[in-house]
């Protein structure tokens, strides 16, 4: 392949100078600071990483073959320039994988404890032994989005003995800790079924309000929901009215619609609900993962390999 110009965050690079120079020896690479010194070398970048694929940057890059978003989701960042001139655009898909996994079992774990009601009475200095104490071993827990993360979460769970269900949105081999792995029109099962249901999938036309009035209607009025892909699968309302009326038993929530979640929402202050402000991708080996998957992407883009985590424009992900 010839020589190409990949324009990247200056931070980025200097992290990763001898690396990068290792990978792609017969690239090029320019660096950028600030928003106007990457739009004053973008006509000549066949690559970009380290901005969003917006309209008005598509616009000042014609040569622009490949660019990498860090985001496992990529819904807000899809414009149809991309696909019109062909242009690949891929993800951090695998590197969030462990530390959300992580945050929804500690959200089960919480929940099914009892937590968020013993801290709040520390914070009081009381002592109360009362309310339930849930186990989560034998436990059903339901995947929708059985991805990479979902599939991460699963196998952690089965670990807990936990029985596994999922759905995947597109054809895949079921996991072998998996007691079922079903297709999208098995939706309803998977809630009748689930003592725990986990939300892993991105933000789409087939995935936005998913879950509403019906679906929360149709789940146990034990169960427990939570949601860390995005909060536009979801219905808040309909979510906040089941759980003031028992319908489910409680919730987590990474993400919310809108986020940040307003003041004055009923979610902050509902004794069975966990909030946390879309951070389950965070933790201290995220970054590492995230700037693996990038660089062996450049390696592959300056070598004329296929790359890694290509969002597919017919599915939105």
């Amino acid at each position: 392949m010839s020589e190409v110009t990949i324009l990247l965050r200056r931070e980025f690079y200097e992290q990763h100078r001898a690396r990068l120079h290792s990978l792609a020896p017969s690239a090029r690479f320019e660096t950028f600071a600030d928003r106007d010194e990457m739009l004053a070398k973008l006509p000549t970048a066949d690559a970009l990483y380290g901005a969003s694929p917006r309209d008005d940057i598509l616009v000042k890059c014609p040569r622009l073959k490949w660019l990498h978003m860090r985001s496992a989701g990529v819904d807000k960042h899809i414009p149809d320039a991309l696909s019109a001139r062909g242009i690949t655009l891929t993800k951090g898909s695998g590197a969030y994988d462990i530390p959300i996994s992580e945050h929804i079992l500690a959200m089960m774990l919480a929940l099914a404890r009892g937590l968020p009601r013993y801290i709040r009475n520390q914070s009081e200095s009381r002592w109360d032994r009362g309310g339930g104490i849930l186990q989560l071993h034998g436990r059903t827990l339901g995947v929708y989005g059985m991805g990479s993360i979902g599939t991460e979460l699963g196998r952690k769970a089965r670990a807990l003995g936990m029985v596994v269900h999922g759905i995947a949105l597109r054809p895949r081999t079921k996991p072998s800790f998996a007691r079922a792995l079903w297709t999208p029109d098995r939706l309803d099962d998977l809630l009748a079924l689930s003592d725990h249901l986990a939300v892993c999938v991105p933000l789409t036309a087939a995935t936005e309000k998913l879950f509403g009035a019906r679906e929360f209607g149709l789940m146990k009025p034990t169960a427990f929901f939570y949601n860390i892909g995005r909060g536009g699968t979801v219905v808040q309302e309909a979510l906040i009215d089941a759980l003031r009326s028992g319908g489910i038993a409680g919730a987590g929530l990474d993400v919310t619609d809108p986020e940040p979640l307003p003041m004055d929402s009923p979610l902050w202050s509902m004794p069975n609900v966990v909030v946390t402000p879309h951070v389950s991708g965070t933790s201290d080996g995220t970054d590492a993962r995230a700037d693996r998957i990038v660089l062996e992407n450049i390696r592959r883009f300056a070598t004329g390999e296929p790359l890694l985590n290509v969002v597919s424009y017919e599915h939105g992900y």
